[in-house]
Parts: structure tokens; sequence; C-alpha cells
């Protein structure tokens, strides 16, 4: 199976969450591309993983402003190759 970060609110339409780890999770690719990311089925998901609580909120989220500014991203750059490391990837 091909692998893909798939996200439930996209980046076109909610770009404050498109960094946000409650927002993402694995997505095989033909669900993620050709099926639109199948939401309602990743919405439940989501549910059943983190609780409605946070689902919800990541839904208030969503339209919030993505204000990072570079340092940011290097820094999550950073904390995404080490959590890879820690996994036995090779960034």
């Amino acid at each position: 199976m091909d692998c893909q970060g798939g996200h439930y609110l996209n980046k076109t339409g909610y770009p404050a969450t498109y960094f946000d780890e409650d927002n993402v999770r694995p997505q095989c690719s033909y669900c993620n591309r050709r099926c639109e990311g199948r939401h309602p089925c990743f919405r439940e998901g989501l549910i059943s993983e983190i609780g409605a609580d946070r689902v919800e909120a990541l839904e208030q989220r969503r339209h919030g402003k993505l204000d990072w500014t570079r340092e940011v991203y290097i820094e999550r750059i950073k904390h995404y190759q080490e959590l890879l490391h820690i996994a036995g990837y090779k960034a």
C-alpha cells in the first residue's frame, strides 16, 4: 500500500490547520487523491482516535490564521526529522 499524509481539513481551504498534528493521519494514496480524502470516514476515525472534543476544536482552529515565521518552519522540520530518526527512518 502506498501511504501518504492525509488531511482531514485541506490546505487550500484551511491553511491554519495544515500542519496541525490532529489534522494529519496516514492514508492510502487512492483515498487521499482519488477520493478526496474520504472526509466523513476520516472524521469518524479521528473521533475514535482523539475524541469528539479535539476534533471539534480542530474544526474551530481551521478559521484561524497560519502566521508562522521562517524560524518556526525550521524548528518544525528539525522536530519531524528527529521523530523520523527515532522511528528508524532516514530524513
